[in-house]
């Protein structure tokens, strides 16, 4: 019993549902698309070229972020033969791990119940399970972030500067992992300054040294990234600040991006999400909870960013304050507590916990990428017979073909670009449930998908009544189709 009252036993238990939850099936849960077949491409060549990235995978407005992703999940790619499964796994698992410093936190700053309930709704969220299962840079983020603000809280209470190196540490790791994270760039100087102003103890000396030793750690994991910055202009920090701010600011859009943070917590109606968080606000406020009051803040603030960013605002961009509703919403039982009683508020804990995993079945239908990736490439090397190919794809939901390409690379494809005039063989990929028939497909005009590296920076119109089709390799989800003869592609 005093195992189980111990308030870490809680923190373990919790730690353990999100991990086991989130590794169920993950060979057939696992996404392995464009994205993360360009990742482990890149990391496969300088592994083979003896070279160590000093960029990493490049955003969406076109600028290079930091390596540190590569980094990370390269050491299981390297150690597990380039299977894409083992950086899917260890990112898995880094992103559970989410559930320790969130509780920490939470106890920290409210008591251990708040704590309970804001890192079981973390393990059991539908919407955090569903990003947890694929190695991208932004799945790392929560935990990150959470990891942050439990050492500015440790030197806020201790006052000692390795903790502040560590936030410096955690502020030069999260800024490489989404350019939505350069919030904490102003936010963490803006409450350190509120911090040192506020102990009036402190010298102007001890100040300025605990900003120097909190700059000394951001510098740190950010030096291969400065000395490619340096020898080449500087041209991904002006193109990065150049290009993500628009001075337009909609309220609609603002009340979207703040309703889709609370998502993971409440899955359910935007409205009822919007109603849920106004109510939380509005107590907190009122009870003058400071905690529950900076929370909001950073939540409101962070929002605030993301409504200027230009273009749609995928959920993912969310992931650098993602952990403040799920925070906010253990302080706010926490608060309720005192005005209904334990048992009403257990109550209505419990019946949230049963909102979210009645949201599970909508995450947990599997989507085979690795496996339709694998029996596609193998497809292709069975029917090719290890002469030279070219080939393209046709819809599915990656937005490249990198995937494939890096599969096939794996088993030393003959693969050429279809603009050569060395293969004879070309297959065309649908991967998508609903492809068209045999005869469908040799009479058309089709709009192939493929990486620029491999299309000299075309999208090609491929005119495939100029090939002859030979046959179709079908699965379930996905279809190979078959032509000889020669090329005939033209570009529009």
């Amino acid at each position: 019993m005093d195992m189980i009252n111990r308030p870490y036993f809680h923190c373990l238990l919790i730690m353990c549902v999100a991990v086991s939850i989130r590794l169920y099936n993950i060979d057939r849960f696992a996404e392995f698309r464009g994205d993360q077949g360009r990742d482990a491409m890149i990391i496969h060549e300088h592994w083979e070229a003896g070279t160590i990235p000093l960029l990493g995978p490049r955003v969406s407005t076109g600028q290079f972020p930091g390596p540190f992703f590569f980094y990370l999940i390269g050491i299981p790619l390297i150690l597990f033969d380039f299977n894409p499964l083992a950086p899917t796994i260890f990112i898995t698992i880094l992103e559970s791990l989410t559930v320790v410093p969130l509780y920490v936190v939470t106890m920290s700053l409210s008591n251990k119940r708040a704590a309970v309930i804001a890192s079981l709704l973390y393990a059991l969220s539908p919407g955090m399970i569903e990003r947890s299962r694929i190695f991208w840079n932004p799945t790392t983020l929560p935990l990150f972030t959470a990891t942050l603000f439990l050492t500015l809280y440790l030197y806020m209470k201790e006052q000692r500067m390795r903790f502040l190196f560590m936030s410096g540490i955690l502020m030069g790791v999260i800024i490489q992992l989404h350019a939505s994270a350069y919030f904490y760039v102003a936010a963490v100087p803006l409450f350190l300054l509120y911090v040192f102003f506020s102990q009036k103890k402190q010298t102007i000396r001890l100040r300025l040294m605990s900003g120097l030793m909190c700059l000394t750690g951001f510098l740190l994991p950010l030096l291969p990234y400065i000395f490619f910055e340096a020898t080449h202009e500087f041209e991904n920090i002006r193109g990065l600040f150049g290009s993500t701010i628009s001075p337009d600011f909609h309220l609609s859009r603002f009340v979207n991006i703040l309703s889709d943070s609370m998502y993971p917590v409440i899955p359910t109606i935007p409205a009822l999400r919007l109603v849920v968080l106004f109510l939380m606000a509005v107590l907190i406020i009122l009870r003058k909870n400071n905690t529950g009051i900076v929370c909001l803040g950073l939540l409101i603030s962070g929002t605030l960013f993301l409504t200027f960013l230009p273009g749609t605002i995928p959920d993912h961009y969310l992931s650098f304050i993602i952990i403040l509703p799920f925070i906010l919403t253990g302080i706010f039982f926490l608060m309720l507590n005192t005005t209904y009683g334990e048992k009403s508020v257990w109550g209505m804990a419990v019946l949230l916990v049963i909102v979210n995993t009645t949201a599970l079945p909508q995450v947990m239908k599997p989507v085979d990428d690795i496996g339709r990736t694998t029996w596609a490439v193998e497809t292709m090397s069975a029917a090719s017979d290890g002469t030279p190919l070219a080939f393209v794809q046709l819809g599915g939901e990656s937005v490249s073909d990198l995937h494939f390409r890096f599969m096939a690379k794996q088993r030393s494809l003959p693969i050429v670009p279809y603009g050569s005039d060395t293969f004879s063989t070309l297959f065309v990929i649908c991967d998508s449930r609903t492809c068209r028939s045999d005869d469908e497909i040799a009479q058309a005009r089709i709009a192939a998908m493929c990486y620029e590296k491999y299309c000299d920076k075309v999208f090609p119109y491929i005119e495939l009544t100029k090939w002859k089709f030979e046959e179709s390799y079908r699965r379930m989800d996905i279809t190979v189709y078959r032509f000889s003869g020669g090329p005939g592609t033209s570009a529009e």
